[in-house]
């Protein structure tokens, strides 16, 4: 005699009963320009400028922690920025285990529009720091 749901010793769960997975959530620290050098440019601006698109680079540390689950410390990147406001990026040091987490965020930093310095181009350093909750 069979029973509804149960094959043999094993049991099956009603579609209704599935297993839900709780994904793993993964935070991102931005903190403050350091080293700047050239023209004048607004720090906080900058800053306030780095955090509004922090989504974009959220965006990034998940989708690599999906491939690499232990992907995690601390990425500081060289930023500078041009008189029109556009930006080059380059990672100057990366602890994070994963060189595609770097790649990911300097393609979107070259993307954006960045508040224009005054003078002369703007260099910086910034650091990130990524860690799983």
């Amino acid at each position: 005699m069979k029973v509804s749901g149960i094959e043999g010793s094993k049991k099956k769960l009603p579609a209704t009963e599935k297993k839900v997975v709780k994904e793993k959530q993964y935070k991102l620290n931005i903190s403050s320009m350091q080293g700047v050098q050239g023209g004048k440019v607004d720090r906080g601006a900058i800053n306030k400028h780095l955090r509004a698109r922090s989504s974009a680079l959220q965006k990034c540390y998940v989708a690599v922690a999906r491939k690499n689950p232990n992907v995690k410390g601390k990425l500081v990147l060289q930023i500078k920025i041009d008189l029109a406001g556009r930006a080059t990026a380059r990672v100057v040091e990366d602890e994070t285990g994963d060189a595609r987490l770097g790649k990911c965020i300097v393609d979107k930093i070259r993307q954006w529009p960045f508040p224009k310095p005054e003078g002369k181009p703007v260099e910086f350093k910034i650091p990130f720091v990524f860690r799983a909750l």
